[in-house]
């Protein structure tokens, strides 16, 4: 079998010898705990790439569990699915080991994160040449603790509800879309001037590792253009989506991110990271996601400079 490569920039192929060797098979580990949730390990045996069959799980393994040196062993298994009697709680220190026959004894550790503290999300407005842009303006803030010496990585997201006349209130439309994120700053409550980490832009979602604040309440903010009705009436709810990540989870993430968006077809295969030990790969590490809705506002009445 022969695969063609074309270089367009050059006219011409390269012809590539392919053996079809479908290569070694790994244990596939993926445990992503969640606070106060119970703890699951998932196994099952990699694929080659080329292979569209359903994963192979592996149901015949080994394996203990230990939270802060108390051992659990699973209390059900199904479909790869090791399920513990235990729901770890934030702060504490988990790590299994599981013989899989044939592969020998794999293992990884990791620290559950906390859910994130959320505190006072509120929104304000102003008008016109307020800003830098001649239009109406929404900033909506929230003030974050972060725990102490947990060496976290946070996730920001704006989600949006639009109620358009069209649809029932059942059937509004959850977006997440593109907002100005403006700074993180010390809690300065109305305070959208600071910006000591980074200036305004315009993304999806903003990460950052809590080593710029570690231990303290900052406050993050952003902006967004308000759709308002005839009373100046914001119509669209907003939400603030957070996630924490420990650690390995967000390696984790970012290298399978990087993975899936390279658009070059000359580039080299982005190595994903994992955090398991032996004859093994995968991620077993922890994070946290909860929604912070932010009210609805009514805008002031408009004072646009005329030229």
């Amino acid at each position: 079998m022969f695969v063609a490569v074309a270089a367009l920039f050059a006219g011409c192929k390269k012809e590539i010898d392919f053996t079809g060797m479908e290569g070694k098979q790994y244990v596939v580990v993926m445990a992503q705990l969640q606070p106060d949730s119970v703890a699951v390990v998932n196994l099952a045996y990699s694929r080659f790439f080329l292979n569209s069959d359903t994963p192979k799980y592996i149901n015949d393994a080994s394996m203990t569990l230990w939270v802060n040196g108390t051992a659990y062993t699973p209390s059900s298994v199904s479909e790869g699915n090791y399920q513990f009697p235990v729901s770890p709680v934030g702060g504490d220190s988990v790590w299994f080991e599981a013989d899989v026959p044939g592969h020998g004894t794999i293992s990884a550790a990791t620290r559950v994160v906390s859910h994130p503290q959320i505190e006072n999300v509120f929104v304000t407005a102003t008008t016109g040449y307020e800003f830098w842009r001649m239009m109406d303006l929404q900033y909506i803030q929230a003030d974050i603790t972060d725990p102490a010496d947990e060496k976290d990585f946070y996730r920001f997201e704006v989600i949006e509800r639009d109620r358009r006349p069209e649809y029932e209130e059942d059937e509004a439309i959850d977006t997440i879309f593109r907002s100005y994120f403006l700074y993180l700053g010390l809690k300065e409550v109305g305070d959208t001037s600071r910006q000591d980490i980074f200036s305004a832009e315009m993304a999806t979602a903003l990460v950052i590792s809590d080593k710029e604040f570690s231990g303290e309440t900052k406050s993050v903010g952003f902006i967004s253009t308000p759709i308002v009705d005839t009373t100046g009436l914001t119509t669209r709810d907003y939400w603030l989506r957070v996630v924490v990540y420990s650690p390995d989870m967000f390696e984790f993430r970012r290298s399978a991110s990087m993975a899936s968006s390279s658009y070059s077809m000359f580039a080299e295969p982005m190595q994903t990271y994992s955090n398991i030990k032996g004859d093994a790969i995968g991620v077993f590490a922890s994070q946290s996601s909860m929604i912070f809705p932010a009210p609805r506002i009514q805008m002031p009445e408009a004072k646009r400079r005329r030229k």
